[in-house]
């Protein structure tokens, strides 16, 4: 539940502390003021939704806390998750940060990737470990939302990388996700694990 500041400190606040008022959205980047939504004076939603859109994962890491084992979770209807991006971006969210199994296993991807741009979020993080096809890349890269594809590497030794995240070849599927997403033109990082 959101709060005003003078409910917030009320209920919080210490005698002798008194409260500093500032906007959050003062923080944000300066180059990304229009992409964000307008300045209000106090804020009244979060900065930040951070949405588990799936558990769906290709692979099972050995260190992974999400218990993926759990099958047939209910996923909201799409119509339900698109309105709800759009009730975000009208109450001023600027970022939707997608957790949680992987993003581009979530069956209605391309819309809601395409609503997000329409909405103009922040750029976003897209973390996967998924086999990323040429068609798949080049899909997101066309809905011209701003994001970057984050590939996990756990290891590039094939034995390594297979016990860590329980799938035989994941080093030769990582490597060619990359070369696909680079090919497609897609921003991509790694997160990668020396081991």
């Amino acid at each position: 539940l959101l709060c005003s500041l003078a409910d917030y400190n009320s209920r919080f606040g210490r005698a002798g502390f008194p409260s500093v008022e500032y906007n959050a959205r003062d923080f944000l980047p300066k180059d990304a003021s229009d992409m964000a939504p307008a300045r209000v004076e106090h804020e009244s939603s979060p900065l930040e939704l951070r949405w588990h859109f799936t558990s769906e994962c290709e692979v099972n890491c050995r260190y992974c806390s999400l218990n993926r084992r759990k099958k047939g979770l209910t996923l909201l209807p799409k119509e339900r998750v698109l309105s709800l991006i759009t009730e975000a971006a009208g109450l001023g969210v600027a970022h939707i940060m997608p957790f949680g199994g992987d993003m581009l296993l979530y069956p209605d991807l391309r819309v809601v990737l395409e609503v997000m741009h329409e909405c103009k979020f922040l750029p976003i993080i897209l973390s996967t470990k998924s086999f990323l096809s040429k068609e798949k890349a080049a899909m997101i890269r066309d809905t011209k939302l701003t994001y970057v594809l984050q590939y996990s590497l756990d290891s590039t030794d094939d034995k390594v990388a297979d016990y860590l995240v329980r799938r035989k070849g994941f080093c030769k599927w990582a490597l060619e996700s990359i070369d696909n997403a680079i090919a497609a033109g897609i921003p991509l990082a790694t997160r990668t694990v020396i081991t």
